[in-house]
């Protein structure tokens, strides 16, 4: 047992070649990158699958983030970063965590995220069973803070 003297080191990550956190394509329940994917999480608690969304969901997706943020700031935002101010970003949610909203969303585009087989094949997978319930949640959008330190996440924040 650790104590509390010892700093924590989190453990080394495997990343591809471009610096990333490796991911596995699951495309079906037995796919040869099944057991990798599952041993990855079983090691590190976390999984990234690749390709779950094809390129046209994840544009109409952001297109939806955008929307719903567009819906709480009241006003066209998404191509004018003067625009991502604390004012307006206070009446999207949460400001310093970057939730959207205070309930769950239910546009169309959530729904059928939801929907996607490959999403559902990636769980399945990942967790042992095909019988998955679902639930609906929030999106998440984040400002830039490399040049606005202001906009930093809170520190220690889990979601």
């Amino acid at each position: 047992m650790a104590t509390t003297t010892e700093k924590f080191q989190p453990p080394t990550v495997p990343r591809d070649s471009e610096g990333f956190v490796k991911s596995f394509n699951l495309s079906s329940y037995d796919c040869p990158e099944a057991d990798d994917g599952c041993a990855f999480f079983d090691q590190y608690g976390f999984v990234v699958i690749a390709n779950v969304f094809t390129s046209k969901q994840c544009a109409e997706t952001i297109s939806d983030i955008w929307n719903v943020f567009e819906s709480f700031a009241e006003q066209s935002t998404r191509n004018d970063e003067n625009l991502w101010d604390a004012q307006r970003w206070r009446r999207t949610g949460h400001e310093q965590v970057g939730l959207l909203g205070n309930a769950s969303l239910w546009t169309r585009q959530i729904i059928l995220n939801r929907q996607t087989p490959a999403l559902h094949t990636a769980f399945a997978t990942v967790l042992g069973t095909r019988k998955l319930l679902t639930n609906h949640d929030r999106y998440a959008l984040f400002r830039p803070a490399q040049m606005h330190s202001e906009r930093g996440t809170v520190t220690n924040l889990h979601l």
